[in-house]
């Protein structure tokens, strides 16, 4: 489904998956001694690698196609001098986000009705999560990093209670956070890479305004390759302004988000058409 996913965009794109697998350039499955999680790996005149824990569930796929992203990503990328090739994590993250939504149209209409709701059920989730959640992620980065400057330095106690009044900010009155929530910080990798979060939510929003242009019009796909084969050669800014998002207007916000609404009211329907709401 993946390649069938890749040969709709570019068939070139599917042979490239191909020679990836056929390589033997993906590690696949769990398996002993090998950690979770998973990743790409890339760099000048170095073979392009990922590495998964493949389950072959819905989610893995989802992962898979993610990871490829990346790996498309930095392929195309190669096309650019060695100095230029590495982009910034938000940009990378533009890629990844953008091919797992192409993975997901490719699968959802195989899944029954009960798996079509479940899966856009997580789908709008994955969105909050993604964009909402790390927003929150954000802005306890910016205070934390705003009180450690004026105070010198913060307990691990003000730091729990600092994440868990960030993260109620996001999730609402409906939950009551606790100190012991906010000691998530201790095991969230993202925050000893200073504001990652915030490439997450940016790069979910530009590729969800990506998306929605190419559905209206498919030969945009030519704009989407071109930043994809832009590496670093430019300022995220500049990347995306050149091909018509301008990441400093906030209707650019809107237009990610509105991809968000739109998955929600097709729930919606889906629910009503299955008598759950």
């Amino acid at each position: 489904l993946l390649k069938e996913s890749y040969a709709d965009l570019n068939p070139k794109y599917s042979k490239f998956l191909d020679s990836m697998l056929t390589g033997g350039h993906i590690d696949v499955y769990p398996k002993v001694g090998k950690r979770g999680g998973a990743f790409c790996i890339d760099g000048p005149h170095l073979q392009t690698k990922v590495f998964l824990n493949q389950t072959d569930d819905l989610n893995s796929y989802k992962t898979y196609a993610h990871e490829m992203g990346h790996a498309l990503h930095f392929e195309l990328s190669k096309k650019q001098a060695p100095f230029y090739q590495s982009m910034t994590y938000s940009v990378a993250e533009v890629a990844s986000t953008l091919f797992e939504k192409y993975a997901f149209d490719t699968i959802f209409p195989t899944l029954s009705p009960k798996e079509q709701l479940i899966a856009l059920h997580d789908e709008i989730n994955g969105s909050i999560a993604t964009i909402f959640r790390q927003i929150a992620a954000f802005n306890f980065e910016v205070e934390l990093h705003e009180q450690i400057r004026e105070k010198g330095m913060l307990a691990h106690t003000e730091i729990a209670d600092l994440l868990s009044k960030h993260m109620g900010a996001y999730l609402g009155k409906t939950f009551t956070m606790t100190q012991d929530d906010g000691y998530h910080f201790i095991h969230w990798s993202h925050f000893r890479r200073m504001f990652y979060v915030y490439a997450y939510a940016y790069g979910d929003i530009v590729s969800n305004a990506l998306y929605v242009r190419h559905k209206q019009d498919p030969k945009y796909w030519s704009k989407i390759e071109e930043f994809l084969s832009a590496g670093g050669s430019k300022s995220p800014y500049r990347i995306f302004k050149d091909i018509g998002i301008d990441t400093r207007h906030p209707d650019f916000f809107k237009d990610g988000i509105a991809k968000v609404h739109q998955d929600i009211k097709q729930f919606k329907k889906l629910a009503k058409g299955a008598r759950m709401i």
